[in-house]
């Protein structure tokens, strides 16, 4: 390639990466972008690289030079090749984002198909620590691939932002949780979809619950819930009655709370849904434990327990049983120690909490070890160890502030409640 001007080839290369919707992307992306093999766009890309046309950030990792943003000519909105090259793009990151989905979330399994236009080996993410590690390096891509595809995709753009769910349960990042799922709910009523829409308001209430936003989140809820109750649908009323179970807990209003989850309880059993169930009774736990009720929190979570034991699976592969659902399993642990707790088993609910949290690091999810060294930090101050409470719940007030979690308020209120001074052990 001479160095005094680009050659045809390089200028559409760069006019085709310029569309990348996020700021940085992988060699995978780039292929699709180019509508390449992966080893030709490699190569493609080196050359770029040493033309100073592309910067490789980290290891295999890239984005534009800054004066070639300046100098590119971008294609006409209504170009065919423009359309084209976004779409391959987008494409790249559904199925990709799908086969994390499906790493992390055993049991939402959904038959997909990879584009005939994008790599048979695309979308390989076999275990979790692949799919969450890939999620979170492509967390601020997907965010715009989202974009990008809702103006004249909102079906595609519906979908990649469903299967963004474990990113956002594991890691949090509410900022762009709330705008994700705002653009989703954008999408399912240009869709003119009630079913679309009603998962979208299930999954934004859940998030703006999280994030502290509670008249919102009840809203939405409330919408599911009249919603569910108008088809008979008991697998949209679980949910919601579960979603208002949060809210209530988080505003103190036990009595709502408890006759919400107790009915969700009983509408899950009814539905057949074994999942629902095990969310039903761990939520059902919750309220128990906040009323100073452990043995009652107690049974609950261990009937969740069991009933989560029989979704296990065995890996056709590997012949393992498999957990379906590894975070909610962690989550019952927690709720097991905090009862533990409150029935006055400090010492032995402090050591499942420690396991815990160590299984919640190695799961990749800061939301979980917040909610774990929160834990820790209640367990410790019962038994009168001040200085690991604060130790825990300094460190789960970090994560959560972070996160933009609403549980940073109860840490805080938490940290006042210590006593100075020396502890009591």
């Amino acid at each position: 390639m001479p160095d005094n001007a680009p050659s045809a080839t390089t200028r559409s290369a760069v006019q085709a990466l310029a569309l990348h919707p996020g700021p940085q992307f992988g060699l995978d992306a780039a292929a699709a972008a180019l509508s390449v093999p992966v080893e030709e766009a490699a190569r493609l890309l080196d050359a770029l690289v040493t033309q100073g046309l592309l910067v490789e950030v980290s290891p295999l990792r890239y984005q534009l030079a800054d004066r070639q943003h300046s100098r590119t000519r971008p294609l006409p909105g209504n170009d065919p090749h423009r359309r084209d090259t976004v779409r391959r793009i987008i494409d790249w990151y559904q199925v990709t984002a799908t086969a994390a989905e499906q790493a992390v979330t055993a049991y939402r399994i959904r038959p997909h198909a990879v584009p005939a236009h994008l790599s048979a080996g695309v979308g390989r993410l076999a275990t979790w620590s692949q799919a969450v590690d890939w999620l979170e390096a492509e967390r601020v891509n997907l965010v715009a691939a989202v974009h990008a595809a809702a103006g004249d995709m909102p079906d595609v753009a519906f979908s990649l932002a469903d299967t963004m769910w474990p990113l956002f349960r594991l890691g949090g990042h509410y900022p762009d949780r709330l705008e994700v799922d705002r653009v989703a709910l954008d999408c399912a009523r240009r869709l003119d979809s009630p079913d679309l829409h009603l998962a979208a308001s299930q999954r934004a209430a859940e998030g703006l619950c999280d994030a502290g936003r509670f008249g919102q989140a009840t809203r939405l809820l409330q919408a599911c819930l009249h919603a569910g109750e108008r088809g008979g649908d008991t697998h949209r009323i679980a949910p919601a009655l579960g979603g208002l179970t949060a809210v209530a807990l988080a505003r103190g209003d036990l009595d709502v709370a408890e006759r919400h989850a107790r009915r969700a309880v009983n509408v899950s059993k009814a539905s057949g849904s074994t999942r629902h169930r095990v969310l039903a009774l761990l939520v059902l736990g919750q309220v128990y434990r906040a009323s100073g009720r452990p043995a009652l929190a107690l049974a609950h979570v261990r009937d969740a327990q069991r009933l989560l034991q029989t979704l296990t699976r065995v890996d056709p592969r590997t012949r393992r049983r498999v957990l379906p659902d590894p975070y909610t399993t962690v989550r019952l642990e927690v709720e097991h120690g905090l009862a533990l707790s409150g029935d006055g088993k400090h010492q032995q609910a402090a050591g499942l909490l420690a396991k815990a949290l160590t299984a919640m690091t190695a799961l990749h999810a800061r939301r979980g070890q917040a909610i774990a060294q929160h834990a820790l930090g209640q367990v410790t101050a019962a038994s009168g160890n001040h200085t690991a409470a604060r130790r825990h719940l300094l460190d789960a007030l970090e994560v959560s502030t972070a996160l933009g979690d609403h549980e940073a308020a109860a840490a805080r209120q938490l940290l006042r409640q210590l006593p100075p001074g020396k502890d009591t052990l």
